[in-house]
């Protein structure tokens, strides 16, 4: 049988080294994270007049209003998630779901991933 021999640490500067390196990759992963997490937020920029507007309707609940106001949009503009969000739940509380379905798909194209909280409205229509 042998006996393993217990040598406490071969290479010590290796070891070291490589723990050094692991711990700058950590703390330049995290220093990244975080100065670009701001950047993202920023990059949202503040809601335009017609999006604030159709957000004040949906909350006071003149559904026909934001309905409106989404059928009046150009039709080369590009609103956002929000407004057609609103615009979608105000379709939905219409009773309008064939409107509300073109709209779910604009907010989906992207993506496989369904938004159930926007289905689940949809479905009990």
């Amino acid at each position: 049988m042998v006996a393993p021999c217990h040598t406490t640490n071969r290479h010590p500067l290796l070891y070291r080294r490589q723990n050094r390196m692991s711990i700058v990759v950590v703390w330049g992963t995290l220093a990244l994270g975080l100065l670009a997490a701001p950047l993202g937020v920023a990059s949202g920029g503040p809601p335009s007049t017609v999006e604030s507007k159709a957000a004040a309707l949906f909350k006071a609940g003149d559904y026909p209003a934001v309905a409106n106001l989404f059928r009046e949009l150009p039709p080369d503009a590009t609103p956002s998630t929000a407004f057609l969000r609103h615009a979608l739940l105000s379709y939905v509380r219409l009773g309008r779901t064939d409107e509300a379905l073109t709209i779910y798909a604009k907010l989906h194209q992207s993506g496989p991933a369904h938004d159930y909280s926007l289905l689940r409205p949809l479905a009990l229509v």
